[in-house]
């Protein structure tokens, strides 16, 4: 079984009701405080990256299914981005991110970003 599918599925089957497409032509915007570097993880079970940008309660998440993966923003009660996840894409690079990302990106420090591995930010 493809672990992308069985995890895609897995989203879309939470919170079902506070989940919605990405509006098209829309780009979100980090939030003023949050413009130092992201913490960039990366979980290689399932192919997903997530570009951390703050540490805020998601209140929701809004998805997109778009040509080669799937982009997922975690909003926070204010509708200011916390996160991006992307599933499923097959190469990725910090010139990719700034292409097919629906968050504004502009006046994010993405080349001070840290890269973790999903694992080493779980608690021990």
């Amino acid at each position: 079984m493809n672990p992308i599918k069985v995890f895609h599925d897995t989203v879309h089957a939470c919170n079902r009701r506070d989940q919605r497409q990405i509006p098209s032509k829309i780009r979100f915007k980090v939030r003023r405080g949050s413009l130092k570097p992201p913490i960039i993880e990366f979980d290689q079970s399932i192919g997903a990256w997530y570009v951390r940008f703050g540490h805020a309660k998601i209140a929701k998440t809004i998805s997109e299914d778009r040509p080669g993966f799937i982009a997922a923003i975690d909003l926070d009660a204010n509708n200011e981005v916390v996160g991006l996840e992307l599933i499923g894409p097959m190469e990725f690079s910090l010139r990719w991110l700034r292409k097919v990302s629906p968050v504004d990106l502009s006046k994010v420090d993405l080349d001070g970003a840290r890269f973790l591995p999903a694992a080493s930010l779980v608690p021990a």
